[in-house]
């Protein structure tokens, strides 16, 4: 009676397989948590620190700013909106002069840029 019930739901697959279908879904937990959003702090001191080591760009609304860059960063990870502030700080950014505060289509850019290949790989793991 005890082969009948599954403990897992690997145990359904081909013995040879169970082993390695559980590493993979180890790995894909593994990458959801390190995609998990950031709080809502860890942007908004983001923002804070880009803005007070650029230059506004003319014409900029802070608060606006703000909002948006809320929006633009409300699904990356907190380590991911970290580098990318840190690439833009350290002058990494191919196309970013170093002067103004990066608009926030750039800086998503950057960010998402960042956790590409974590992406790219949860995807070929799924598949």
């Amino acid at each position: 009676m005890f082969d009948l019930i599954a403990q897992d739901q690997f145990d359904r697959l081909p013995e040879r397989y169970r082993e390695r279908a559980r590493q993979i879904a180890l790995r894909v937990q593994e990458i959801d948590r390190l995609l998990a959003p950031a709080a809502a702090e860890t942007v908004r001191d983001t923002a804070l620190r880009l803005i007070g080591q650029f230059r506004p760009q003319p014409g900029m609304d802070v608060a606006g700013f703000g909002r948006e860059f809320r929006g633009v960063c409300a699904d990356l990870p907190e380590w991911a909106v970290c580098e990318a502030a840190n690439d833009f700080m350290a002058g990494r950014v191919a196309n970013h002069t170093g002067q103004f505060v990066p608009t926030c289509a750039e800086f998503g850019k950057q960010a998402r840029a960042i956790i590409a290949p974590f992406h790219a790989e949860r995807y070929a793991l799924r598949i």
